[in-house]
């Protein structure tokens, strides 16, 4: 049966037609104290021991030819497997181990790290000077060019994936660092919870105390191991990160790009959450509808809870992204309603584009924005090899 879903509308940069699908209602202002709570909090970041604790080298069965249906750069699903197109024997074994880094309060951060086949990696055209006529040919060496690395962050639910989830991504040369998100779908614990409550609803009192700020500074540590790993830097030059991940991992990716922005270089998002949360607590929307629980049990509490969530708003943190950014969002979306992103994307001043599914929801552009995704990695790619 022929595909009759409406094509997708994709806008570069915020052009005045972006307004019909934007949410018009008004943005809060920011907290007085937006810049010196997040310099605070990056200046501890940076100063923060990773204790990074690295398992043993494995190689991955190319004969596995199954993938995990909940790709970590789209929204929570449940795991499934489903054949990959690939014969067997064309896939190559991945290099990969899993390691640790701890978190400012503590909690030891499972991560995934996955590196790119050398052989098959891009690489710009080494010079070579012509052998003299009576020398015999020697092979020039290829030119091995800094890997850039990915750091991937899970939507909620999800946990860092398996070595066979990114080869689309390795096969383009770049490497993978991906993270649990504390206290989900992963073997990471949550050690900072004392008020009760849980995940999203938990620590609201102060912006210092909640989950919100636990995810964020896992998501800032988790850059600043990627540009420490040795085996994604083999020359010393300075990392290539990009950031990605879809809902919750999307927000992440933003706000990674929003707080470290001499470090991450290129963020893709997949129907981000994290815009106007004010907005996601009064309808109930996704993760947010167990804050308006909360506030329903404790209507005394709104005041601080909405400042709280308002430290992490991308509305007020997107002018602050300097990278440029490749993102997606479903017009039918009630989880992470496309409006209320687009209110942050319009105030994103670096290089983006935007790519708008009109019947999707939740799910995004599913195997359509992936190939998109690709496409603009791949133009991204090419001048970042060239240096």
């Amino acid at each position: 049966m022929p595909d009759t879903a409406p094509p997708p509308l994709a806008i570069d940069g915020a052009p005045p037609s972006l307004a019909r699908y934007t949410f018009d209602g008004p943005v809060p202002s920011p907290p007085g104290d937006l810049d010196a709570f997040w310099a605070g909090i990056r200046r501890a970041v940076d100063a923060h021991p990773l204790a990074v604790r690295k398992g043993p080298w494995r190689t991955s069965n190319p004969r596995d030819t199954t993938v995990n249906s909940r790709p970590h750069n789209r929204p929570h699903s449940r795991p499934h497997s489903r054949p990959r197109n690939n014969a067997p024997d064309r896939l190559r074994p991945i290099r990969f181990c899993h390691l640790r880094f701890r978190s400012l309060d503590g909690t030891p951060i499972r991560a995934l790290l996955v590196l790119p086949d050398r052989e098959q990696a891009p690489a710009p055209a080494a010079p070579s000077a012509p052998a003299a006529p009576s020398a015999p040919a020697v092979p020039p060496t290829p030119a091995t060019p800094r890997a850039p690395i990915l750091v991937q962050f899970p939507g909620f639910g999800g946990d860092c994936g398996r070595p066979e989830d990114f080869r689309a991504i390795l096969d383009r040369g770049i490497a993978v660092l991906s993270i649990d998100a504390r206290g989900q779908g992963g073997a990471t614990p949550d050690r900072a919870r004392s008020d009760g409550n849980t995940l999203y609803a938990a620590g609201l009192a102060d912006p210092k105390t909640s989950y919100l700020l636990d995810l964020t500074v896992d998501a800032l540590l988790a850059v600043r191991l990627a540009r420490s790993l040795s085996e994604a830097d083999p020359d010393g030059a300075p990392a290539r990160i990009l950031v990605r991940g879809g809902s919750q991992g999307g927000a992440l990716a933003l706000l990674a790009a929003a707080l470290d922005p001499a470090a991450v270089r290129a963020c893709l998002c997949d129907v981000p959450s994290g815009c106007r949360p004010d907005v996601r607590v009064l309808l109930g929307a996704g993760v947010y509808g167990r804050v308006r629980e909360l506030l329903a049990a404790h209507p005394d509490r709104t005041d601080e809870v909405l400042r709280t969530l308002s430290y992490f708003d991308l509305v007020h943190l997107a002018p602050r992204i300097r990278c440029p950014v490749f993102a997606s969002a479903g017009l039918a979306d009630d989880v992470c309603p496309a409006g209320l992103f687009l209110q942050a994307y319009q105030r994103i001043p670096a290089p983006k584009q935007v790519i708008l599914y009109p019947e999707a929801g939740h799910e995004g552009g599913g195997d359509r924005h992936e190939l998109a995704q690709r496409e603009w990695i791949d133009q991204w790619l090419a001048p970042q090899l060239a240096k």
